[in-house]
């Protein structure tokens, strides 16, 4: 990262602990703040920023206390002085961002980077920074160890970059970012702390993203380049609160284009992604929703991506295309899918089983179909290479039909054998996780629409999901943490996850107490949620949320581990005090 760069990421942390220092001449309130979608030129690859300096900085300190962690006040202020000589004419109320002009050819990015500023009064802000003036009227001064030129900046800002034409090239720029934005982003940007904006549509469109998506593309990273081309613009986000942390992204596709095409085939529900899922205790839960659009370019963006990876490798992808096509069908098939990964109940063998129900769209039994014939691709497949050791793994791999029944379903096998050789350890562990020697993947039809699949938990899994999957409804969505949870999910939505980071870390602990540190975690349930949301035809959004509660449970437990007391043995029992919540075992 250029040293720019990261002195401008410095600056911006450390300036927004400043609470009351600054206020332009002594004794005058301080100015309206000057929002920065009014002063950010429309046309430039992207921006950093933090909108609102004074109320992130509250913010931030209200999401510090529940966690009892010092803000250390002091310090941050007086390095963000000693390193740009702050000393007078900094705004606190203003917004503060970092701006990627276009780059030019034979130039480092750091070349068009400019910072802004906020400031009450220019010239103050310069003398503190001991600037010498230029024969064309910018500021000459040293910073991040370099020289740098600064120059006033739509009245309330200071623009400072290394190089001096970026300045030039930043107020020859006509318009501002507020005519790019819909009511959506603007939402976005006047309620959160922090905002990184990309003009998706000129960075892909620039000749120097394509030679690096083609050299990408040659070292045989599969990239979906025409997917990111349809891109208009991209906006990420996160915020500060007392209930937890918030990182979101919002995104649009150019008019016309295929992605906007697959993003209006997929106009989001109001009902839980989650259909079909018994309610058991969930580690982690998911469901999204497709079509058939959305499912092609799916397919065909795999399919691309296998090709470019085999291509890398050295093989013959044409050799290939038959499990590379019966891959890519069951993308097609696929209309929605809802997962999940449970704990079982001490009385049941092994300790985690997962869940899947796809939706086919009445293509249930082809589905199955053809994910036999995939298998008996691959295997063949891999008996063509020279490649002794993938010959043997294959050989482990196996698709029996009709191995069981169960409800009235035949039950397949696809069977993933532990080699005669494999470590002692490692069988005993799929042993205590699955509940079986070998990993068994149970697929069954549950109806002309669905197919499920379950991993460990024996039969007895499979009977319960397909009895939850033929029913239609949604019995996981009510259990107590993902019901509470779930509101902040909302409308039109597209996809849904929630983990529950306490259990998981519970059956951990249980399956290698030493590993650890006997670690004893609360049962909080309060999971991690991360969404996808239709906004329209041409727009979605996305977030990712980290529970207060979760993080100060997780805090105190890792801290609770390191303190052991002396001599103390992981298998040990944990004192009262420190017993699990064993919650209601039914969520």
């Amino acid at each position: 990262m250029p040293r720019f760069v990261a002195t401008s990421l410095v600056l911006l942390i450390c300036s927004t602990f400043v609470v009351t220092h600054a206020r332009g001449q002594e004794g005058e309130a301080a100015p309206p703040r000057v929002d920065l979608l009014d002063v950010l030129p429309a046309d430039t690859w992207g921006t950093l920023a933090v909108p609102d300096l004074r109320r992130f900085d509250q913010r931030l300190n209200a999401f510090m206390q529940p966690l009892q962690v010092p803000m250390m006040m002091g310090p941050p202020v007086t390095m963000a002085k000693m390193l740009l000589g702050l000393q007078a004419g900094f705004d606190d109320n203003g917004g503060f961002a970092v701006v990627m002009l276009p780059p030019v050819q034979g130039q480092g990015i750091s070349q068009s980077l400019v910072i802004l500023l906020p400031t009450t009064n220019y010239q103050a802000m310069m003398k503190g920074m001991s600037a010498e003036a230029t024969n064309d009227g910018a500021s000459k001064i040293f910073f991040a160890e370099r020289t740098s030129f600064a120059i006033p900046y739509r009245e309330r800002f200071a623009a400072v970059a290394q190089n001096r034409n970026a300045l030039n090239r930043l107020t020859g720029m006509k318009g501002v970012l507020r005519t790019r934005f819909n009511d959506e982003q603007t939402r976005r940007w006047r309620d959160n702390d922090m905002t990184i904006w990309v003009n998706a549509k000129e960075v892909m469109a620039n000749p120097m993203t394509t030679r690096l998506l083609q050299a990408a593309k040659q070292m045989g990273m599969a990239t979906s380049e025409q997917e990111l081309k349809d891109l208009g613009q991209l906006q990420f986000h996160a915020t500060f609160d007392p209930k937890g942390l918030t990182l979101g992204g919002y995104a649009d596709a150019q008019s016309g284009t295929q992605l906007a095409k697959v993003m209006a085939s997929v106009p989001g529900t109001n009902e839980s992604l989650l259909k079909g899922l018994p309610n058991e205790k969930y580690i982690a839960a998911m469901g999204f929703q497709s079509s058939r659009t959305y499912a092609e370019m799916s397919a065909k963006s795999l399919e691309n991506s296998i090709r470019t990876f085999m291509e890398g490798q050295g093989l013959e992808a044409d050799k290939w295309m038959p499990a590379t096509t019966s891959l890519t069908n069951l993308a097609k098939f696929t209309t929605s899918l809802s997962a999940d990964v449970v704990a079982l109940p001490d009385d049941r063998s092994g300790t985690l089983a997962a869940n899947i129900v796809i939706r086919t769209n009445g293509n249930a039994g082809a589905f199955i179909t053809t994910l036999a014939d995939m298998v008996g691709q691959v295997k063949t497949g891999v008996e063509g290479i020279d490649d002794d050791e993938a010959k043997e793994i294959a050989s482990l791999v196996s698709y029996t039909k009709n191995a069981e029944k169960q409800g009235g379903s035949a039950v397949d096998h696809l069977t993933f054998t532990l080699p005669d050789d494999a470590d002692q350890h490692v069988k005993e562990m799929v042993k205590k996780i699955f509940g079986e020697a070998n990993v068994i993947v149970r697929v069954s039809r549950a109806s002309d629409d669905n197919v499920v699949m379950t991993i460990g938990g024996g039969v007895d899994q499979t009977a319960a999901l397909l009895a939850s999957a033929r029913s239609d409804g949604a019995p996981l969505a009510k259990a107590k943490g993902i019901a509470t949870a779930s509101t902040r999910v909302g409308n039109r939505r597209t996809m849904e996850m929630y983990v529950a980071v306490d259990r998981l870390l519970q059956v951990m602990t249980k399956l290698d107490p030493a590993q650890m540190n006997g670690m004893v975690m609360p049962t909080v349930d309060a999971p991690l949620v991360l969404h996808g949301n239709s906004i329209d035809e041409r727009s979605a959004s996305g977030a990712f949320f980290v529970p207060m509660d979760l993080i100060v449970a997780m805090k105190n437990a890792f801290m609770n581990a390191m303190v052991q007391p002396m001599g103390a043995q992981p298998n040990d029992p944990p004192p009262a005090d420190r017993m699990p919540d064993q919650g209601d075992a039914s969520m």
